[in-house]
């Protein structure tokens, strides 16, 4: 027999770009409570909407699986005297509530501890109420909010204040309770459509059931009535707007009861930079933008309200009085700093603090020009040092702006755009305006090499700075956003194909703190290998790169980030070849003969068996080969060099006798070994890579 069932909570409003992340931990920590409890069910939805969320479960088995279990007793040389049961035997059937089990199917079983009792028990089916009833408390419990409150007589902490729940297993209500509050069989309305109670029947009837009192629970739902409204909209004043606006997944849970209404502005905002003008829409009024179709914006805005249609008209012209004050504000600030170059902002920053024991930016932009200068000279742009020198010394500037200081998502932007306003090139001003990206783990990456120096010499700045001070990311909490700074370099180098050498970057970084602050460069340089390790590995991963791949070519070399990712691509493509298995097999078994001995040199008048001068000719022949496809970092005809010597090696291993009595001969033929494993060594560890059991032949 099987059961659908509801689950609603209802709360105060939550945040909506958290709700998401709540509904998805909710259905998962169900769907896992499930399987501990050995339920199964053939669906589980989550739902949330603004301020409720829930679950809908159909076909829920109405009782456990019966299992039978194994239990382990005392030790078997006490469990028995004389072949009947010991009182240590008696005394554990008692407490398991066994009394009366048959002797005879008790047996003995081995584990770490040594030889035990053990029998097999029967445990019992537990029903679907019983389980749920017990456990959803925790569950709920367990669901977690950035910021908790607590309400009431100390009521919570919880994600928001309590409302109602509704707990229904088919038609019958569960005796649940939570925070004191325990679950009935009525819904509520939408909050402007009376809020009044909905007694709720059958859980698959709730969709509808809610809908019909102006509350669409299902997210699938509230998006679909958005994205047809805000087409409707734009189609009237032959505008569009992009459907995959991450602005619209947040809109989803803004509502319960969904309606787009549309805006406008005076056409001369349209004089903003467009920078501005949309987040001034976006930022303050969740508000998306509205262009026309040659791509240019319109003085049009799509906003989205919960509130009944009767009232949309009086709350469209109310979000087109807000925005107009919003953009009166950012034409006012643009216009005034527009007035004053951006070189002559540059003193200010001295009264800007970047940190207590790091000094105002003013200090912060000496850092970064000096790190700037030695990146151009370490990866051959130094023709573009003096441009460069003078966008990294504005590239903070815009920090002192009025501009920035009303919209501070727009930092660097702002400054690349009144850069503008300087005898500075294009090139210069892009610079500045992508100096903080990429921002998230698609890009976009700066659009010149210019801007590639400024970006890696600010995230290189900020993370050795504060690891020199011992403000390191911990756990979940990594308050100067370090992880993402560290991907965004990992990202740049990879990307853009930059030859840098990461601890030599990390060095000159921190010698830049001598004049401001003791720092300890051995222990600090340690932290960040480590760090940009952990980045990397985490790149490369996220970019496809198997897990072994990754350890294996980091072992060998990971201050390189860009040359990492070139060998990872080599291994990649090589794996696919027949003769991988045999590669790797051969630098296994060598590595194992190898790794106990002491180093020697080849002496090749020892050289007496046939195999042996067939793999020293094969190797000799194979290096020069695998060297000049290294130099140039072709990795894949490397690694097809070197594979060449998989025959001679099988061939080797089946017919000569390695570690033979003789020492002399002996040591020689591991320092032939050693040499081909040191050669190998160049790309990666391949001892990491794991074969399947499928590819052996």
């Amino acid at each position: 027999m099987r059961h659908d069932f509801l689950l609603e909570v209802l709360l105060e409003e939550m945040p909506a770009p958290e709700i998401p992340g709540i509904m998805r931990e909710f259905a998962a920590k169900f769907e896992q409570l499930l399987a501990d409890h050995r339920l199964e069910a053939e669906s589980v939805e989550g739902f949330a909407t603004s301020r409720r969320f829930g679950l809908l479960v159909k076909g829920l088995e109405a009782e456990q699986k019966a299992v039978e279990a194994e239990v382990v007793g005392p030790p078997w040389k006490v469990a028995f005297a004389d072949g009947a049961p010991a009182p240590a035997l008696l005394g554990f059937l008692k407490r398991e509530g066994l009394e009366g089990f048959p002797p005879e199917q008790v047996y003995r079983i081995e584990n770490e501890r040594g030889e035990y009792a053990a029998l097999k028990r029967q445990v019992p089916a537990r029903s679907a109420t019983a389980i749920l009833t017990e456990a959803l408390p925790g569950l709920l419990q367990a669901v977690r909010a950035r910021k908790p409150m607590a309400w009431g007589d100390g009521a919570g902490p919880y994600i928001r204040p309590l409302h109602g729940l509704v707990a229904r297993l088919d038609g019958a209500d569960l005796p649940l309770t939570f925070l004191g509050l325990a679950a009935g069989a009525a819904s509520r309305s939408h909050r402007h459509h009376g809020n009044a109670p909905v007694p709720v029947g059958a859980p698959a009837d709730y969709p509808a059931l809610l809908q019909g009192h102006h509350v669409l629970v299902l997210p699938g739902a509230r998006r679909l009535k958005i994205l047809e409204e805000a087409a409707g909209l734009a189609a009237s004043v032959n505008g569009k707007f992009d459907p995959h606006d991450p602005l619209l997944d947040e809109w989803v849970y803004l509502a319960e009861h969904p309606i787009v209404v549309m805006g406008r502005f005076a056409d001369r905002f349209l004089q903003l930079p467009e920078e501005i003008l949309v987040s001034a829409l976006r930022g303050h009024q969740k508000a998306v933008p509205l262009r026309g179709m040659d791509g240019k914006l319109l003085p049009r805005f799509l906003a989205v309200i919960d509130k009944p249609p009767c009232d949309a008209g009086g709350i469209a012209k109310g979000i087109e009085w807000v925005v107009e004050a919003r953009l009166t504000d950012a034409s006012f600030f643009v216009t005034h700093d527009r007035a004053v170059k951006l070189s002559e902002r540059v003193h200010q920053l001295q009264q800007l603090s970047y940190h207590p024991r790091l000094g105002n930016f003013l200090q912060k932009t000496g850092r970064i020009m000096e790190l700037a200068e030695y990146l151009a000279h370490q990866t051959g742009r130094k023709e573009e040092i003096p441009e460069l020198l003078r966008a990294a010394k504005l590239m903070k500037a815009d920090l002192a702006s009025a501009t920035v200081a009303e919209f501070p998502t727009l930092q660097g932007k702002i400054g690349g755009l009144l850069a503008a306003g300087e005898d500075l090139s294009r090139e210069a001003c892009e610079a500045i305006y992508d100096h903080y990206l990429p921002e998230g783990s698609d890009g976009p990456y700066p659009r010149n090499p210019m801007g590639i120096l400024l970006a890696l010499a600010d995230k290189m700045e900020a993370i050795a700075s504060l690891f020199a001070i011992e403000e390191l990311p911990t756990g979940s909490s990594d308050p100067y956003a370090l992880r993402r700074q560290g991907n965004g370099m990992m990202e740049i180098l990879i990307e853009k194909g930059q030859d840098l050498d990461l601890d030599l970057a990390a060095t000159k970084a921190l010698q830049l703190l001598s004049g401001i602050l003791p720092v300890d460069q051995e222990r600090s340089l340690a932290a960040l290998r480590q760090f940009f390790r952990e980045r990397l590995t985490f790149v490369l991963q996220r970019r496809g790169v198997p897990e072994d791949t990754v350890r294996a070519v980091l072992e060998v070399r990971a201050c390189n980030p860009y040359d990492a990712f070139l060998r990872a691509q080599a291994i990649r493509q090589y794996r696919e070849e027949g003769e991988f298995i045999n590669f790797s097999l051969a630098f296994k078994r060598i590595r194992n003969m190898i790794k106990e001995a002491q180093t020697h040199e080849i002496d090749t008048a020892l050289l007496s068996e046939a195999e042996e001068h067939a793999l020293y000719e094969a190797f000799i022949q194979a290096k020069g080969a695998f060297l000049a496809a290294f130099t140039e970092r072709n990795y894949a005809d490397a690694l097809k060099a070197m594979a060449a010597l998989s025959g001679p090696l099988e061939s080797f291993f089946g017919n000569v006798l390695v570690l033979t009595d003789n020492a002399r001969i002996k040591n020689n033929r591991l320092a032939l070994l050693q040499a081909i494993y040191r050669e190998f060594l160049k790309v990666a560890q391949f001892s990491h890579l794991v074969v399947e059991k499928a590819q052996y032949r």
